[in-house]
């Protein structure tokens, strides 16, 4: 009780902890193991679908409105398609952000704005004639 206290664990994970370091006598067994889920989407397709249209037809749009035009969106097409487990807002805004940036810019903006912002400027510097 007083290691778990000190630690700010629950008496349980120490009696686990120390099961399976009997059980292999390795401390490596202690270690986080890491998701082999990570960077997928556990989400039903049909959400999915849900959430990538309300982005493509709110949020990658010259009007530029902002994530809670997506997030009230994705809340009306769940609520539409009877969709009990709707998706937690910062769900939507995680998918926002893991657009590129060059492509939030292009589909607002348009793409002479994305090319002159992430495009190398072409052309010759002068007098930059010395090695």
């Amino acid at each position: 009780m007083r290691t778990a206290r000190a630690i700010g664990k629950h008496p349980a994970s120490i009696y686990r902890w120390i099961q399976q370091y009997k059980g292999s006598e390795r401390l490596s067994v202690l270690l986080r193991k890491k998701r082999s889920d990570r960077g997928e989407s556990r989400l039903p397709n049909k959400v999915d679908q849900i959430i990538n249209a309300a982005i493509k037809k709110f949020y990658l749009t010259e009007e530029s409105p902002d994530m809670t035009a997506v997030i009230e969106e994705v809340e009306l097409q769940c609520f539409k398609h009877k969709i009990k487990n709707k998706p937690h807002p910062n769900t939507v805004r995680a998918r926002i952000a893991m657009l590129s940036d060059r492509l939030k810019l292009e589909k607002r903006k348009g793409r002479k704005a994305a090319t002159e912002k992430y495009e190398p400027i072409k052309g010759h510097f002068p007098g930059a004639d010395h090695r």
